[in-house]
């Protein structure tokens, strides 16, 4: 047990609430200067004896030693074996990021060990960025859930440190799927957090925070997915593809992925506000280009779903007396226009919703900021975060979550695009910028350190 000015630490390393019983003195206007100190140098303590990890039951590392998970506070604290790993460079493979490399089964085993090594140094990473958040932040429980997530798959992936033979190299390729499935529920977490831990960060650091944990996310379930439909092109005996970029299986048709998505965001309008505005699509030449086309759906139906539900606000706004069959005919439709060029294709998302308010547009791309009222979003989504996978099934709701634009944002970087918005005439353009990708690593937005 720690004694520092009355800051106790029991012996599971739980920080004790700070106690209540300050003398009455204390509220005085007299000592409140020195109050106020005394409690800064109390949070100071607390931290440097947390990062210091002086106190650590046996067990927790014990439980290091032998490779077991424990889910404990203790655990917590203790972050210098994910610092081992977090701290090494993430090796490149030789050919490429997403290119296939497996035409033997030595290839296939080096690209599981390579993989394994990979996975783990990008889940330390992450551990350890929820080690270094502020103290009132770490202890969300829902940042507590992501690490303990984390922190199991991380040692799982342990056991398959080394991959020298066909034999282990199965029993990995048998483990990441469920691994994937695992962590899924990480994004949810992570909206549930923000909710509560965003009076307690700056905006700016908030954002960087999530904008890496989305980067790493997307890393890793790219190359395992990539592992599994490589692993399963060379079991099956499959012509591997060519290096040169022509043919890696990422062709993509926009205008194909906008109709799709367009039916989605269409439903969530109608059912929301009882009618939806058409889409209408511009284009001159081929909308054909190589992209990942979940990327693609996931971005268009966010920014598909912004402007249906500003274009139908501002319409209802100002035409309250028009019947749903009438103003179903008369609403302002959706134009995007698709411009597909030699390194690849910008997306304009045309909408005459009366344009986003000047104080309202530097704000846009922080995480949880929405102009929709919270309580109302809490209860048409059921009260959870909608993650990833319900977007693209159709489950998602019109607005509420903040975390459209910014991961829309996320993903158009990921590859090296962009995304940018701008007012005109009381209508709003988007325009998402997007790369050509090939599966090769320089490609892909700082994908060697998250």
């Amino acid at each position: 047990v720690v004694h520092c000015r009355r800051v106790r630490f029991s012996s599971n390393c739980q920080p004790a609430s700070l106690p209540a019983c300050l003398p009455a003195t204390h509220c005085h206007s007299a000592m409140a200067g020195r109050t106020a100190a005394v409690l800064a140098q109390m949070h100071h303590q607390l931290l440097q004896a947390r990062r210091l990890c002086r106190i650590l039951p046996v067990a927790t590392t014990a439980a290091v030693v032998d490779v077991v998970p424990r889910r404990s506070m203790a655990c917590f604290y203790d972050y210098r074996y994910f610092r081992h790993f977090a701290n090494k460079k993430i090796p490149t493979n030789n050919r490429d990021m997403l290119l296939p490399v497996c035409t033997t089964e030595a290839d296939l085993i080096s690209m599981a060990s390579d993989l394994s090594l990979s996975l783990r140094m990008r889940l330390a990473r992450r551990i350890v960025a929820i080690h270094h958040l502020p103290y009132i932040v770490g202890i969300n429980p829902h940042i507590q859930k992501i690490h303990d997530m984390y922190v199991d798959t991380f040692f799982k992936l342990m056991k398959f440190d080394k991959i020298t033979n066909t034999a282990t190299e199965e029993a990995f390729s048998r483990l990441i799927a469920p691994a994937l499935n695992e962590t899924a529920p990480a994004m949810r977490y992570m909206a549930l957090a923000v909710r509560e831990i965003g009076k307690h960060f700056q905006r700016e650091s908030l954002t960087e925070f999530i904008d890496q944990f989305l980067v790493s996310r997307i890393t890793r379930r790219l190359l395992a997915e990539h592992y599994l439909a490589e692993r399963v092109r060379f079991l099956n005996g499959e012509r591997s593809k060519s290096d040169d970029g022509a043919d890696v299986g990422f062709v993509c048709d926009a205008e194909a992925v906008l109709r799709k998505v367009y039916h989605q965001a269409h439903e969530i309008c109608l059912r929301t506000y009882g009618i939806a505005p058409k889409l209408k699509i511009m284009y001159n030449d081929s909308t054909t280009f190589s992209y990942i086309a979940g990327h693609l759906e996931y971005m268009l139906l966010e920014l598909l779903k912004n402007s249906l539900r500003a274009t139908t606000e501002h319409f209802l706004t100002h035409n309250r007396e028009l019947d749903p069959i009438t103003a179903n005919e008369t609403i302002p439709d959706i134009q995007v226009s698709i411009f597909c060029g030699e390194h690849g294709i910008t997306i304009k998302i045309h909408d005459d919703g009366g344009g986003i308010p000047a104080h309202i547009l530097p704000n846009v791309m922080f995480y949880s900021f929405t102009t929709v009222n919270k309580d109302d979003a809490v209860a048409e989504s059921g009260g959870k975060s909608v993650t990833f996978t319900d977007y693209l099934n159709g489950n998602a709701t019109m607005a509420g979550e903040g975390f459209g634009l910014p991961m829309v944002r996320v993903y158009a970087r990921y590859f090296r695009g962009d995304l940018s918005l701008q007012n005109i005439q009381r209508s709003t353009e988007a325009f998402l910028t997007l790369r050509n990708f090939t599966g090769k690593a320089s490609e892909v937005s700082d994908s060697n350190y998250y």
